[in-house]
């Protein structure tokens, strides 16, 4: 992933000029906790599937 605007940012005097850097991420599910995510009855957040 790119992260940051290309040709170091906006020209606003109080933003500190920047490089775009390219970084790497690992995607953990949610909630974090195995028995959390497997045994916890779904809230009203959770995807209903009929």
């Amino acid at each position: 992933m790119i992260w940051g605007e290309p040709d170091g940012g906006t020209r606003k005097p109080t933003v500190q000029p920047h490089e775009q850097l390219a970084v790497r991420a690992v995607v953990s599910p949610a909630p974090y906790a195995e028995v959390v995510r497997e045994s916890y009855q779904p809230g009203w957040r959770s995807k209903v599937t009929a």
